[in-house]
């Protein structure tokens, strides 16, 4: 659906929020946001006018990736 990101997300702040990189402009970045009830938001302008965008598609991927033991350090 969409390239593969080009970096993990800069800011893990736990409770399902993420601070992420725009890949057009690597110094704007934009927060994606797991709300409780399991809906997805971003403040980016193509979640604001689409209802979806690929940073919120990708930390959703992420969040619903199985988990394996190769995930354990």
């Amino acid at each position: 659906m969409y390239p593969a990101p080009t970096s993990v997300p800069l800011v893990n702040h736990g409770a399902g929020s993420w601070t992420v990189r725009s890949d057009s402009d690597r110094a704007i970045t934009y927060t994606v946001t797991r709300t409780p009830a399991g809906s997805w938001d971003c403040n980016c302008p193509g979640f604001r006018y689409h209802e979806h965008c690929k940073h919120a598609d990708r930390q959703r991927a992420e969040w619903d990736a199985p988990f394996t033991m190769d995930d354990v350090a």
